[in-house]
């Protein structure tokens, strides 16, 4: 199943990350939610149990910061 995100929403105040920075078609919901999770992480500006909420146009999750 293709996945295509249209928005990323940070866990202190529900902004949303620049998705021009990132690919927004995606195999799975587990491809989509791993490359956030990851770009998180390594980015320092988040703790672990943060929690990022995933969107696409009819769907959203969330995904711990590990």
């Amino acid at each position: 199943m293709n996945v295509t995100i249209t928005a990323v929403l940070d866990p202190s105040d529900d902004t949303h990350w620049p998705l021009e920075y990132h690919p927004s078609q995606f195999d799975s919901r587990d491809a989509a939610s791993a490359h956030f999770e990851r770009e998180a992480r390594h980015s320092q500006e988040y703790e672990a149990g943060e929690i990022l909420t995933i969107c696409t146009s009819d769907d959203s999750w969330r995904v711990v910061i590990q």
